[in-house]
């Protein structure tokens, strides 16, 4: 049997801040976080988590809305319908974002809690959540499948919500932003650069979902890498990473790491600089060595903030050895990058 990819967005345009809050948190925040390496937007769900090859998913609704028990239970048919589907097994959890909660849904001991189960709703409520969830599956023409299967009944619903984690997105963009760059020097962390690099990776985020697939059937759940409609976390890492660097080395070099390489052959520079690229971005997404990659980070920081006419070289060889050894990836032209983007960016 094959998944059919239905109740997409194809005519939603921009996307919602929620739905990149909700990126941010599987990015960041979820106990699986680790696991997640690419983002499947619009095709499964608003966002779903996928690991390197597609065998395990985590799948987000998000919704901006402040929300009665009834109109919960309607925002989670579509990941009830993942829950009855033949890809079933391969999720791992399934994640309902709101933008808030009517007063009474939660349980006392739970009322303030911005992550909470099924379990912690008050009775009135749950029976409020399940009747909708129940209606608006009867209503939806993508689910007459499972209805016509019988799937659709109050014992697998009960069963699906236990499964729930329901998480209230009521934090600002900088809060989400903070998470991803918790390690980078506070200097960077100005709460508009925060902003900035939301709304980029909402954005890059958005253009995804103008790719359409409704309709397009799936015999397993990698083939959705080949819809053009995935997001990774290294393009995430660089699009706030760019910024953070002030001036991009992944978009252009910086002119004074370009009159360091004047002496190399015209033949090399390319191989030069693009494997200095490629190292600068090992060590960014190496999650053992990030504090190191930080510390390095505002070491330089301080030192072209001391005196920004230091030459390159000078400034390299001030530089902690033990620091430097620390960071597996980066040769020293690597590093010599890394200094030019900083010290450009500094001078912008």
């Amino acid at each position: 049997m094959s998944y059919i990819v239905t109740a997409t967005e194809e005519h939603a345009g921009t996307g919602s801040d929620t739905e990149t809050k909700a990126l941010l948190h599987l990015m960041c925040r979820d106990d699986d976080a680790d696991k997640v390496v690419s983002f499947f937007v619009d095709v499964f769900n608003d966002v779903t988590g996928t690991d390197m090859h597609g065998r395990k998913l985590w799948d987000v609704q998000s919704k901006k809305r402040r929300s009665r028990p009834g109109e919960i239970g309607q925002e989670l048919v579509t990941l009830y319908k993942n829950y009855l589907s033949v890809f079933s097994g391969s999720f791992q959890r399934f994640i309902l974002f709101l933008g808030g909660v009517s007063p009474g849904v939660r349980d006392v001991g739970a009322e303030s809690a911005n992550a909470f189960a099924f379990s912690n709703m008050k009775s009135r409520a749950q029976v409020g959540v399940l009747k909708g969830l129940l209606d608006e599956s009867h209503r939806k023409t993508y689910m007459k499948p499972f209805v016509e299967q019988g799937l659709v009944n109050e014992s697998s619903a009960q069963e699906f919500l236990t499964n729930v984690l329901f998480v209230i997105a009521d934090e600002g963009k900088e809060a989400y932003i903070g998470d991803l760059l918790k390690n980078v020097p506070a200097r960077s962390l100005e709460d508009r650069d925060l902003r900035g690099i939301f709304d980029e990776i909402r954005d890059y985020q958005s253009s995804k979902k103008n790719i359409k697939c409704e309709g397009i059937a799936l015999s397993n759940p990698a083939q959705a890498f080949a819809l053009g409609k995935t997001v990774s976390r290294d393009e995430v890492l660089k699009l706030a990473l760019g910024r953070v660097l002030m001036c991009n080395p992944f978009e252009s070099m910086p002119r004074s790491f370009v009159m360091l390489l004047s002496r190399y052959p015209d033949k090399d520079y390319q191989g030069i600089t693009e494997k200095c690229q490629s190292d600068l971005a090992r060590q960014m997404y190496d999650k053992t060595s990030a504090d190191s990659f930080w510390a390095l980070f505002g070491a330089i920081l301080e030192k072209v903030e001391a005196d920004v006419e230091m030459e390159i070289p000078a400034i390299y060889e001030s530089l902690d050895v033990e620091l430097l050894d620390s960071c597996p990836y980066l040769k020293p032209l690597s590093v010599m990058l890394l200094i030019a983007s900083i010290g450009e960016g500094l001078k912008c």
